[in-house]
């Protein structure tokens, strides 16, 4: 079994898609969204203000960029998701899956990581919820791949290196403006097939 830790903004989500989705989220009436979780002020700066931002959360999933993640999903023979997003912490799981499904995510969405929060951290506490979850329910970390926008460091480090599972990860780097693309599946699907070579090829 493999497993694919999907995060969100700056994966299937980019600046474009926020914008398109809020204008369409608007234009069908300002609908809420089902499964926001009340009470969470983790909020986004959006044309959706105040608490009808979260609403705004199906409108702004990229469509094709999801079924990007899919087709990496397609190349193995079992391989399901967790969710590592800071979406987690937003809604439900059950309607995060319903959103993916109708965007053209079908590979199963079985959980998410830790929602235990230490704010000094900020994103890199990503990469070790990310590494607890694989210890807790006893998942290799070469049968892992991470696709993030953010680094996956360890901050306790002085040196900077990185956590154990880097070697699985792959760095949308200018996610927010693109989401992931061709050389990022490719990484992904190296990763996942123990193929170093088309790893190496895709990072340089």
């Amino acid at each position: 079994m493999k497993y694919l830790f999907l995060d969100f903004d700056g994966v299937i989500c980019t600046a474009k898609s926020y914008k398109q989705g809020d204008k369409q989220w608007q234009r069908d009436g300002r609908p809420a969204a089902l499964g926001h979780k009340q009470g969470d002020n983790y909020g986004f700066a959006s044309d959706c203000r105040g608490d009808s931002a979260y609403n705004c959360g199906p409108y702004r999933i990229d469509a094709e960029l999801a079924k990007d993640v899919q087709k990496i999903c397609d190349t193995q023979d079992q391989i399901v998701i967790v969710l590592s997003t800071t979406w987690r912490r937003l809604y439900e799981l059950k309607h995060l899956r319903i959103w993916l499904n109708e965007k053209g995510i079908t590979a199963p969405i079985v959980g998410r990581t830790d929602l235990f929060y230490l704010k000094e951290l900020d994103e890199y506490e990503r990469g070790h919820l990310i590494q607890r979850w694989c210890q807790d329910n006893g998942v290799p970390i070469e049968d892992i791949v991470i696709l993030d926008d953010n680094e996956i460091l360890d901050p306790n480090d002085e040196r900077g290196r990185y956590l154990p599972i880097a070697s699985q990860f792959v760095h949308i780097k200018k996610g927010w403006s693109s989401g992931i693309t061709q050389r990022h599946i490719n990484q992904a699907i190296g990763i996942l097939e123990g193929n170093l070579s088309q790893v190496n090829k895709q990072l340089t």
